[in-house]
């Protein structure tokens, strides 16, 4: 039976049926797409925020260049500033010497530690002293001239011989860390 002869009620449930079934496939393809776009656009609106941090970072880049340059430049000054290894000998062979020309007694010097970091090492040397306040003073001074640039002092002790009032000039027994640093030069450097 062709479709002209069907009665007009059964046409227009065909009708309604093959029209319900393309607005369903339509919708579906539509919900499909936009689905698609959005997933697109969440992805799309991720990478515009990245881009966006990307090129934050990248317009600091000559600040960041400036500030390397300028610490660069700081390194290199205190790199320069610390001595070198050899310089250590000169201390260790001149305490005695700056010792008696400042009136003090040198009664033990010895290394106690070293730490070596990144090219840098840093010496203590247990020292222990006979003297007067003010001659122990004028040693500090003396070697701190001589060897301002990696000289410091630590845990300095000051016990004098005997309790009660002491006369000025007295002796004292006097501990001290010194600690040295000193740039140690890597092979080829």
């Amino acid at each position: 039976m062709a479709a002209g002869d069907w009665p007009e009620r059964t046409r227009m449930i065909v009708t309604i049926s093959v029209v319900v079934v393309i607005n369903l496939l339509l919708g579906g393809g539509l919900y499909y797409v936009y689905d698609q776009w959005r997933g697109k656009k969440a992805k799309h609106d991720k990478l515009v925020k990245e881009r966006d941090v990307l090129k934050a970072i990248v317009d600091k880049k000559p600040e960041k260049e400036r500030e390397l340059a300028s610490k660069s430049e700081e390194f290199g000054e205190q790199q320069r500033k610390l001595p070198d290894e050899e310089q250590i000998a000169v201390l260790t062979k001149n305490i005695e010497e700056i010792a008696q020309k400042s009136g003090c007694t040198l009664k033990t010097f010895r290394r106690m530690s070293s730490s070596p970091s990144q090219g840098y090492v840093r010496e203590s040397w247990q020292t222990s002293w006979e003297a007067d306040f003010m001659s122990f003073c004028k040693l500090m001074n003396e070697i701190e001239d001589r060897f301002d640039r990696f000289i410091a002092f630590e845990s300095l002790t000051l016990a004098p011989k005997n309790s009660g009032v002491l006369p000025t000039g007295e002796k004292h027994d006097i501990n001290v860390d010194m600690v040295t640093y000193y740039y140690k030069r890597q092979p080829g450097s």
